[in-house]
C-alpha cells in the first residue's frame, strides 16, 4: 500500500493485489476511486513518484513495469527481458 498525494491536497491509498490489479481508494469516503493496471501476474512492487504529476509505478511477475497517473490512465508499459531473479552487482573497491 502507498499513499498517493493529489494536487488538490487530498490523499488516496494505492493497493496492489496478488492477481495483478491496482486499486486506488479514497480513505475519507471509504470508497474505491478506480481499479486498473491489470498485470498478467502478481504485483511485486509499487511506488509513487514524489512529484506534482502523481505517477504510480508497479512491477509484476509478468516482467513488466507499468506507469499510470493517479486517475488511472496507463501511461507506459516497460517489458523487462531478463531471466531469473535480478541480483545487485558487487562493487569492487
Amino acid at each position: 500500500m502507498c499513499a498517493v498525494p493529489c494536487s488538490d491536497g487530498s490523499v488516496q491509498l494505492a493497493m496492489a493485489t496478488s492477481s495483478g490489479t491496482l486499486c486506488v481508494w479514497d480513505p475519507w469516503a471509504s470508497r474505491e476511486q478506480w481499479q486498473g493496471i491489470d498485470h498478467d501476474g502478481a504485483i511485486n512492487a509499487m511506488c509513487v513518484l514524489p512529484d506534482d504529476r502523481e505517477f504510480i509505478v508497479t512491477a509484476s511477475q509478468d516482467r513488466t513495469v507499468r506507469v499510470c497517473s493517479s486517475n488511472g490512465a496507463l501511461l507506459t508499459v516497460i517489458q523487462l527481458h531478463h531471466e531469473g531473479r535480478l541480483r545487485p552487482r558487487r562493487r569492487v573497491v
